[in-house]
C-alpha cells in the first residue's frame, strides 16, 4: 500500500449522471411514476425528521447557556425557558 494521500471519490464519480455511453438516462415510465412520488414522500419525511432533530439540538444548546451568554445574544431566561419547552415540531 502507498503511504500517499488517498483519493476520496466525488458523488459524480460514485453516481454518474449519464451512462458510460454518454446517452441521457431513460425517462420515467408511467409505471415508475408512483415510485418517484413515494421517493419524494420519503425524502420529505426524512427532511422533516432531520429538521426536528436539529431544532432539538439547538434548543438543548440554548438551554445550557449562562446569563452572560444569553445577554450577548439578546435573550432573557424567560424567553429561553419558553423556547425550550416547545415541541420539536413547533417553530
Amino acid at each position: 500500500m502507498a503511504n500517499g494521500p488517498t483519493h476520496k471519490p466525488s458523488m459524480a464519480e460514485i453516481v454518474p449522471l449519464r451512462p458510460a455511453g454518454g446517452d441521457a438516462l431513460p425517462r420515467p415510465t408511467r409505471q415508475s411514476r408512483p415510485l418517484h412520488a413515494l421517493g419524494r414522500i420519503i425524502t420529505a419525511g426524512l427532511d422533516t425528521l432531520l429538521a426536528w432533530q436539529d431544532r432539538d439540538r439547538q434548543r438543548r444548546h440554548l438551554a445550557g447557556l449562562d446569563e452572560r451568554a444569553l445577554k450577548d445574544v439578546g435573550l432573557t431566561p424567560a424567553e429561553v425557558w419558553a423556547e425550550t419547552r416547545k415541541a420539536v415540531w413547533h417553530k
